[in-house]
């Protein structure tokens, strides 16, 4: 707007409703009927978003995940204490931890996960008690043009009664009550890492590479290249395969990706169950790196690298 990171409202011309008045902000999020915010460095502001009175500041600036939200509160560590902030009051508990806290956090159910590297911690977390710990480096570990690694933690999820882990080479299914290995399926010359659960199956991709897996068994039920539905006239055959620049969005049984060939920007859409391509529509006007879509009523959004929101209205 004027050079700072300003939280604004538009109504649905696109004209501003709302504008914040404190500047360099970097995270926000809609929590019932108030907006929290992140000044870097400084606070954390909550307004209510109907007549933007303030509710609470905290001289603590608290950067909100999703991920280790169980409302009304936000779970997180902060060197070495663990803390649970109360969104709606704005009141914070801190716990101290008997070592040096590290890695990523996210809330499943009762616990919480922290995961660094090859290892996986998980803890109550309502005493923040530890309730196991995993090592996967050796489990996951692989070899490849680069020479050997380690099995590193890339993502954990829910599934049932279990964790389903992202690490190294492999998808994994952890029982949630003491870390037991149920299944390991790994995958050969590629290194998942973001998994898309709906119902029963986990879909992944990387690159042009799609496969889908069974999250109750661990069996791969497709393993595809994804292809562009186009001949684009090159002398090169890669040329025809598509690649999913980054992370794929689920939308009415389709995956939606962006793709760029030759300086072009393509939106790609998958169809979940086979992994065909079926639609690849040109994107004029976009030159650099797009993030994956957003869906919301008969509209998407793209965000490209140079903060420009592309808006389009569903035909």
């Amino acid at each position: 707007m004027d050079g700072n990171l300003r939280l604004a409202e538009f109504d649905n011309d696109f004209e501003i409703k709302w504008l914040s008045q404190d500047d360099r902000i970097n995270n926000f999020i809609i929590f019932e009927d108030d907006i929290i915010y992140t000044v870097y460095r400084t606070k954390t502001v909550s307004l209510n978003l109907t007549d933007f009175t303030i509710n609470y500041e905290v001289r603590e600036p608290i950067t909100i995940f999703k991920s280790s939200l169980d409302k009304p509160f936000y779970y997180d560590y902060d060197r070495d204490s663990f803390f649970k902030f109360d969104l709606k009051k704005g009141k914070m508990l801190r716990v101290s931890s008997n070592k040096k806290l590290n890695g990523l956090i996210k809330i499943i159910g009762d616990c919480q996960i922290h995961y660094q590297s090859g290892s996986i911690n998980l803890y109550n977390k309502t005493d923040f008690s530890l309730l196991w710990q995993k090592n996967l480096s050796e489990i996951a570990s692989y070899t490849n043009w680069d020479g050997e690694h380690k099995g590193e933690v890339n993502n954990v999820y829910s599934y049932k009664d279990k964790i389903i882990v992202v690490a190294g080479d492999s998808i994994l299914a952890l029982e949630m009550n003491n870390g037991k290995i149920q299944w390991q399926t790994t995958y050969n010359d590629f290194q998942p890492y973001t998994l898309h659960i709906v119902k029963n199956i986990g879909y992944l991709c990387r690159g042009a590479y799609y496969s889908l897996i069974d999250l109750d068994t661990g069996e791969k039920l497709l393993e595809v290249m994804l292809l562009r539905p186009f001949d684009l006239n090159s002398k090169h055959k890669s040329a025809n395969v598509a690649m999913v620049r980054s992370d794929m969005t689920y939308h009415e049984g389709y995956f939606y990706f962006t793709d760029t060939h030759e300086g072009q920007s393509y939106l790609g859409k998958i169809e979940s169950q086979t992994g065909v391509v079926e639609g690849y529509q040109i994107l004029e006007g976009i030159n650099s790196n797009i993030h994956p879509p957003k869906f919301h009523d008969d509209k998407m959004f793209l965000l490209d690298s140079e903060s420009n929101l592309h808006i389009y209205k569903k035909d």
